[in-house]
């Protein structure tokens, strides 16, 4: 998952953690920023994932959708992330 705005960008990144094990690996997952705004985007992505966590985001279904803008961009209100692109809008919804 990460966010594009402007000249900046947040993604989340899962590295190992060395005290896991090869049967049971553990992870952390951590947001990396880029750019003029990185670590005020990378903390925007970081609230939305604890937020996500205490609305019991591990029951949430997530919907993933990407539309051409030749076919007209969708209202991006009520999303998760909206990421547009050049030639595309990808829209993250939580699914119903």
């Amino acid at each position: 998952m990460g966010i594009v705005e402007g000249g900046t960008l947040a993604y989340l990144t899962t590295p190992p953690l060395s005290a896991g094990n090869a049967a049971m690996p553990s992870y952390e997952i951590t947001a990396c920023g880029y750019g003029p705004q990185g670590a005020e985007l990378a903390a925007r992505l970081v609230e939305r994932v604890l937020a996500w966590d205490r609305d019991g985001g591990q029951e949430v279904r997530l919907w993933i959708e990407a539309h051409s803008a030749d076919a007209g961009l969708p209202e991006a209100s009520g999303v998760l992330p909206a990421v547009d692109k050049q030639d595309s809008r990808v829209l993250v919804r939580v699914a119903k």
